[in-house]
């Protein structure tokens, strides 16, 4: 407001504290007082305030109409709410934020990722949530009975379903979840077939839930640090990544994009890459012991490898490392 005077812009600001219903005659009278009207919202302008005022405008006074806020888009989510039911059972000393997936995916929903993001989460309502912002509404109708079923398929379970969980492979009961691929996929040339994105810049969605895990890091006095996991990136994602940038260097949240880093890491694009946007489990190898030794400098991280405690993440890396034995 005080800015827009500076700059010999009159306006006033109206605080619309509800649409539903919707104070009418305020719109009315400021649009002819004004001409012009600007509607702001943390919302989805399609089915929000902005539409609503529209929909005034345009039978009792036609007046030019500007909307701020989210345009069709829904961010990737599962990182808050996953963090978020994390912290009902530990309190992690760092957090670590790999940011590629703003930079890459910009549509409204993203289906296909919503059973990974919902593996391992407890039934909850932090769960429920993040279902409701990541599927389309008619999608999210399929999800009853089923839902609530899923959750209570265990009451009384029996000898296949314990097989289900737990399967016949020693490794499955040590799984933390990581799986690399084993693939060796050159990646010494640039990667020439991205799929063209219509905008490039940080999506108002995805930009909300980074504030959001921000300040969820800090109410439980975690300590964030934002990175970018190398990969063969298209140029045009560093508009995002400088975006993302500046709003955590704002918070003095220590950002890394490793894509810059890779003689350091010592990553070789022709054998250490499993496709064009994941290392390989060479590369991966490389790529967390150079961040490990980064985190442990920096926070004080003591090494738990061989302690009590710890032994099933250390039957994890063995199992991993036979697997990679002769590929």
């Amino acid at each position: 407001y005080e800015k827009l005077q500076e700059e010999g812009i009159s306006v006033r600001v109206i605080d619309m504290f509800t649409w539903k219903p919707i104070d009418e005659d305020l719109i009315v009278k400021s649009a002819k007082e004004t001409g012009a009207i600007v509607t702001a919202e943390n919302h989805n302008c399609t089915c929000g305030l902005g539409s609503a005022v529209a929909r005034v405008l345009s039978e009792k006074a036609p007046t030019p109409v500007e909307m701020v806020g989210v345009h069709d888009q829904f961010g990737q989510v599962g990182a808050q709410a996953y963090l978020q039911e994390a912290y009902k059972y530990q309190n992690p000393k760092v957090v670590i934020l790999d940011v590629f997936s703003p930079a890459r995916f910009k549509e409204d929903y993203h289906e296909r990722w919503v059973e990974e993001s919902v593996l391992g989460m407890h039934f909850s309502k932090t769960k429920w949530d993040m279902l409701q912002v990541s599927l389309e509404p008619e999608k999210r109708k399929e999800l009853f009975p089923s839902f609530l079923s899923y959750h209570n398929r265990y009451t009384d379970p029996n000898k296949e379903d314990l097989v289900n969980i737990f399967g016949n492979h020693k490794g499955k009961r040590e799984s933390k979840g990581f799986t690399p691929g084993f693939v060796r996929a050159d990646q010494s040339q640039p990667f020439t077939a991205w799929e063209e994105l219509e905008d490039y810049h940080l999506s108002a969605k995805s930009e909300e839930y980074l504030y959001k895990i921000m300040e969820l890091t800090k109410a439980h006095g975690s300590e964030l640090k934002v990175i970018v996991v190398h990969y063969n990136l298209d140029p045009r994602d560093r508009i995002t990544y400088d975006e993302i940038s500046d709003i955590v260097s704002k918070e003095q949240i220590p950002f890394t994009d490793y894509t810059t880093l890779v003689d350091q890491m010592g990553i070789d694009p022709a054998n250490d890459f499993n496709d064009h946007t994941h290392l390989n489990y060479w590369g991966s190898v490389k790529f967390s012991k150079y961040l490990g030794k980064e985190l442990q400098s920096a926070y004080q991280l003591q090494d738990k490898r061989g302690t009590k405690g710890y032994e099933s993440w250390d039957a994890h890396v063995e199992n991993i490392r036979q697997s990679a034995e002769g590929k």
